[in-house]
């Protein structure tokens, strides 16, 4: 394999395939504005439902990928009950097209608002600079890596959509409304983690990162400070919301 295509956190190839592949859609939301806001509507309508079948042929690609099974399961063969839709960015996928197809949508659900807002770029973010297992280190002209870095670059886009659109308007409050709305999933996921690893469905359980740090220095060093499942991912909520406020400045000047 060409050393020159691995991907990796910060390589030239990772600058450069993120750079170019992210241009290409912020040219195409910014062209679509200059004709109207239908338009730059119907792109993210048809983005929402194109990354649900994408995500759906993604977790088919990978349950019948030998070298992902090597990677992330020694072999043993894929646990299907480890590639639910339970990671923060493919319940993100699941839920975009809901403020689309249902618009306006009801305001009490603004809360969902502000976490598929938020979170569409914290979560694939965290992502990209933090691939897991089966992810890192391979070309990326494997489809499995392909998929990986598009799909997630792909969730980047949607706050902007949104903001054209006037689906929704970023403020303070709902820089809150979206870290609680992701605690709340977070917990879901730990209960639903706990039955699976105690059933022994999967074992290896370890949905929103709750259980185990994966050999993620980050996870780890949190893990070091508080050893305790579930509470050693605390200390992130704090740049959640920083990170939140960041782009509720930036998408309100």
């Amino acid at each position: 394999m060409n050393n020159k295509l691995i991907i990796k956190p910060f390589n030239a190839l990772y600058l450069l395939f993120i750079a170019c592949y992210s241009g290409l859609l912020l040219a195409a939301v910014y062209y679509l504005r200059t004709i109207s806001v239908e338009s730059v509507f119907n792109f993210g309508l048809y983005l929402a439902l194109f990354q649900v079948v994408y995500f759906v042929g993604y977790r088919y690609l990978l349950i019948n990928d030998k070298e992902y099974d090597e990677a992330v399961y020694e072999g043993k063969g894929v646990n299907i009950y480890n590639e639910l839709p339970l990671f923060p960015c493919n319940i993100i996928t699941l839920l975009m097209p809901i403020p689309f197809l249902f618009n306006p949508i009801a305001p009490i659900a603004r809360p969902l608002l502000s976490y598929l807002f938020f979170g569409a770029f914290e979560g694939p973010l965290i992502a990209l600079l933090m691939p897991s297992n089966g992810f890192e280190k391979y070309s990326i002209l494997k489809p499995r890596v392909f998929i990986f870095y598009t799909y997630h670059i792909n969730c980047m886009v949607f706050p902007l959509i949104f903001k054209f659109t006037g689906l929704y308007q970023p403020d303070v409050i709902g820089c809150f409304e979206g870290v609680g709305v992701f605690i709340i999933l977070m917990t879901l996921a730990y209960f639903i983690n706990d039955y699976l690893v105690k059933s022994k469905l999967n074992e290896k359980a370890n949905y929103f990162f709750v259980y185990d740090y994966e050999c993620n220095p980050i996870m780890e060093y949190l893990h070091s400070l508080i050893p305790y499942r579930y509470f050693f991912v605390f200390p992130l909520f704090p740049i959640f919301i920083i990170l939140s406020l960041f782009l509720n400045f930036i998408f309100n000047l």
